[in-house]
């Protein structure tokens, strides 16, 4: 097909910018597409994760209503090993404490709470395994060990309150009054504390009065 000068001018123009930019444009369009397939294959990857995750997390609910202690401490490893990244992993470690300790189990329970401490993706979490882990480490007379998991806590500022009443409550059984009273007086002052809280915090304030 024959081509006038002014069109072979326009094809010699696109024939040099595609030499030069061609391969850039080709490989940028090549890193998109990889990008996207990777994007939709990493959540295909979270999905698949999570209706598994969630078929382990219901066999744990079963074994923790029938007390079958060797499954509870299984199938939470499990989440924990092979889905850990999803909030399955967090809620099963939450649940399987609490059966653990129930069955006065603490060692193992406190491993639980331990994990999602330090490993879980859901900080909303954080602060209630924090709570409770100091709880159980206080159970094993750990009074030191309690006290370093409540002071790195990030509470939020409907939790403050908590933290500063269980505080009050390990600085107490160390024996350390004035501490324990500063920790309650802090969570008596919080106004986001609820009202149970409040009347809780308050007796143990006038038990240790002066």
């Amino acid at each position: 097909m024959a081509y006038d000068l002014e069109e072979q001018e326009s094809i010699d123009e696109m024939k040099a910018w595609w030499e030069k930019w061609g391969n850039t444009i080709t490989t940028l369009v090549t890193i998109g597409c990889l990008a996207f397939a990777g994007v939709n294959g990493w959540k295909w990857y979270q999905n698949k994760q999570a209706v598994e995750a969630q078929g382990i997390y219901a066999q744990l609910m079963a074994a923790i209503a029938q007390h079958d202690r060797a499954n509870v401490e299984s199938l939470t490893s499990g989440l924990q090993a092979d889905y850990g990244t999803t909030v399955f992993a967090t809620l099963g470690a939450l649940q399987g404490a609490a059966a653990l300790e129930a069955d006065k189990a603490y060692p193992e329970a406190a491993a639980k709470l331990t994990w999602v401490v330090d490993k879980s993706d859901y900080a909303e979490f954080k602060t209630v395994a924090r709570l409770r882990l100091a709880g159980l480490l206080m159970e094993e007379k750990q009074f030191d060990r309690a006290l370093a998991v409540l002071k790195a806590a990030q509470p939020t500022p409907s939790e403050k309150a908590l933290i500063e009443d269980r505080l009050g409550d390990v600085y107490f059984a160390l024996g350390q009054a004035d501490e324990a009273r500063q920790a309650w007086q802090n969570a008596l002052n919080d106004k986001g504390a609820s009202s149970e809280l409040l009347s809780l915090i308050s007796l143990k304030l006038g038990a240790v009065a002066n």
